[in-house]
């Protein structure tokens, strides 16, 4: 009975991991969905990872710029007393449970 769990399971799981080969090209390259009236483009990498995007946005690949300086801007990261303020309140959430 066990033999016969485990090669159906074995047989959907294979089916479950094959089941999408038809979808994307086996090489590097591109296929376009139509889709709702949206028009969807699959890129395949040579890494094997796909990135699914709608074809039609034009901000895809642009980097933001600052209009009056013309320059990206800055990436700022956390302010360091905010995190600490969370940190503090959610310990003393948890000091009173």
């Amino acid at each position: 009975m066990k033999k016969i769990l485990l090669i159906t399971l074995f047989l959907l799981i294979t089916n479950c991991i094959f089941s999408q080969t038809s979808i994307y090209p086996d090489s590097v390259g591109t296929k376009v969905f139509y889709e709702n009236g949206y028009t969807y483009q699959a890129n395949r990498s040579s890494g094997g990872d796909i990135y699914v995007y709608n074809k039609n946005n034009t901000w895809i690949g642009i980097t933001p710029v600052n209009k009056i300086t013309g320059e990206p801007p800055l990436e700022y990261g956390p302010n360091l007393l905010d995190v600490d303020v969370w940190r503090i309140q959610v310990n003393v959430l948890f000091s009173i449970l």
